[in-house]
């Protein structure tokens, strides 16, 4: 495959991501959802220690309060952490989205079908 296919292809995907993900981001802003993570224990990497039992109110996709105590929001979904650690901010940093489809569907689509695909699940 020649290298101007390529950098086609790779435009093209990058036009499709951006359509797809222009809807999403004006939903997000329209509606906030809250969560709250509660009996959790936080660990934020700054300090060695972690804060233990804690709740966390995350509003849309922002941390809005740490705390002991959080009163629960109307409507927020509620997460109990069962003492568990988490850690805000830590995203997961490896995945294979190209390969979350049936296998016989990936073997008939070429790279950029492919990538609207795997821009579609994520």
């Amino acid at each position: 495959m020649n290298i101007k296919r390529h950098i086609t292809r790779g435009l093209g995907l990058l036009i499709c991501l951006a359509t797809l993900a222009s809807p999403a981001i004006a939903q997000e802003t329209k509606t906030q959802s809250q969560g709250l993570f509660t009996n959790v224990n936080v660990f934020d990497g700054v300090n060695e220690k972690r804060a233990e039992g804690m709740s966390v109110l995350v509003e849309g996709n922002k941390i809005a309060k740490i705390a002991k105590s959080v009163p629960v929001p109307a409507g927020a979904t509620v997460v109990d952490g069962k003492g568990r650690t988490l850690m805000p901010g830590l995203i997961e940093a490896h995945g294979h989205i190209m390969l979350a489809s049936d296998l016989s569907a990936i073997m008939n689509q070429d790279e950029f079908e492919q990538g609207v695909h795997a821009a579609r699940r994520a």
